[in-house]
């Protein structure tokens, strides 16, 4: 079976100026996982919080 890949922007919220990555992911990819990601394309080293949000469901 073939896996779907997404490419995701990811974003400094309120950053002037904009702090991005783009990324891409499989769609399989867990949160725990994406959240791990994350920590490395923006050069963190997992000392952040994180929250997903979707609908009104919250994630952490």
């Amino acid at each position: 079976m073939q896996k779907n890949i997404y490419q995701i922007q990811v974003a400094l919220k309120n950053s002037k100026p904009k702090i991005w990555r783009r990324v891409l992911i499989p769609s399989d990819t867990l949160l725990s996982d994406f959240h791990f990601l994350i920590q490395i394309v923006m050069g963190w080293e997992n000392a952040h919080l994180h929250q997903f949000i979707k609908g009104r469901t919250y994630y952490t």
